[in-house]
């Protein structure tokens, strides 16, 4: 029987927080500048999570996002410190840092087997680990569920694929943060930051061959952390 587990991690709840702050900041604006975006350190409230957003220029109410255990994160207006651009880049790093063990030890599997594996980070503040085929695994249909996803590729293959792109695109195009592949030595990642536009979108749609890093277009960049 093929592996499924369904949990609650550090690094799905991180990846759940900064999703709500972006869909706040989205929500009332379609056109922003994510490095204007300030936000704050999520704090406590209740058993709930705040974080302040400072949008000059920019529309932005009261925003409540609820997870899968019954609390809430809170957007409000407030006092930010940090660029929103910062907290996405800082994001794939975090994901890699507190879930490096388990990706890790999922590419060493997938190098011996090559069967893949994905992790998918879902809004609700869970994470879906899923046992796939061979050399192959795809993000199931979750629509605007899915925050980010992480799959394994075998040792040596620190790139994305042409599906890897295409399935990155449409995870961020209704939502989504990034997509990313690990290998045992490290793991590379396609991030939006801001809406996808789409001068970006038909470059990485036509790319024939998959995607090396560095990259770094308007609204889309993609990375490597080791």
């Amino acid at each position: 029987m093929k592996r499924q587990e369904l949990r609650t991690t550090e690094a799905s709840r991180l990846v759940a927080v900064v999703a709500a702050v972006v869909r706040a900041v989205e929500e009332y604006n379609e056109d922003y500048d994510p490095d204007a975006v300030r936000v704050s350190q999520p704090r406590r409230r209740g058993g709930d999570v705040l974080v302040e957003v400072e949008a000059p220029g920019n529309s932005l109410g009261e925003y409540s996002w609820e997870l899968d255990d019954g609390s809430r994160v809170l957007v409000a207006p407030g006092i930010g410190v940090e660029r929103l651009s910062t907290v996405l880049r800082g994001l794939p790093r975090e994901v890699w840092r507190l879930e490096g063990r388990l990706l890790r030890s999922l590419a060493r599997e997938t190098t011996r087997s090559g069967i893949e594996y994905i992790l998918v980070y879902l809004v609700d503040g869970r994470v879906v680990l899923l046992e796939g085929e061979e050399y192959r695994v795809s993000i199931p249909g979750l629509g605007d569920s899915a925050a980010a996803a992480v799959h394994t590729h075998p040792s040596g293959s620190c790139a994305l694929s042409r599906a890897d792109v295409v399935s990155g695109l449409d995870l961020m195009v209704n939502g989504g943060l990034f997509e990313s592949a690990a290998t045992p030595e490290c793991m590379v990642y396609m991030l939006r930051i801001g809406l996808v536009s789409e001068d970006d979108y038909i470059k990485l749609w036509t790319v024939k061959k998959g995607v090396i890093p560095p990259l770094r277009l308007n609204t889309i960049e993609v990375g490597v952390v080791a």
